[in-house]
């Protein structure tokens, strides 16, 4: 893994993230190309999934009265986002001067905190500031 160094940007997938999908799938190319020779216990690793085509349905109740309530609607961008042609956020390109705002969530589910240290933060790449809960005022609730 030392030969390969994935680097940090906003708006990509984690470094350590993309490293590991890189090692997977050349662990998985390697078994596939040994095939037989590979040992027993790792063949499964170069055979290929197939996924069965998926089909779906929906009924909807039609209730009189409340319509268009109860009654199908077809979605404005399903045409485009099926046929590929749909342009998403990740694929609009960044502003020159542009700033992205993240929200950081705590990696423990319950717990309490005693305290926060924005020193890294503040001093990686691209930051411009931190913000924290006590800095914007109002209501801080992401919901809200």
């Amino acid at each position: 893994a030392e030969e390969m160094v994935p680097v940090a940007t906003p708006l990509e997938t984690s470094p350590e993230y993309r490293l590991s999908l890189a090692q997977n799938l050349l662990y998985k190319a390697v078994v596939s190309v040994l095939g037989e020779r590979a040992a027993e216990d790792v063949r499964c690793a170069g055979v290929k999934s197939m996924q069965p085509i998926m089909t779906a349905q929906q009924s909807f109740e039609q209730v009189k009265g409340f319509s268009p309530v109860g009654q199908p609607v077809h979605k404005v961008e399903a045409l485009q986002q099926v046929a590929g042609e749909a342009e998403f956020v990740n694929d609009i390109s960044i502003l020159p001067g542009e700033l992205i705002a993240v929200f950081v969530n705590a990696k423990i589910g319950r717990g309490k905190i005693k305290s926060i240290d924005i020193a890294k933060a503040k001093d990686a790449y691209g930051v411009k500031d931190v913000l924290l809960a006590k800095d914007i005022p109002g209501i801080n609730n992401v919901i809200a």
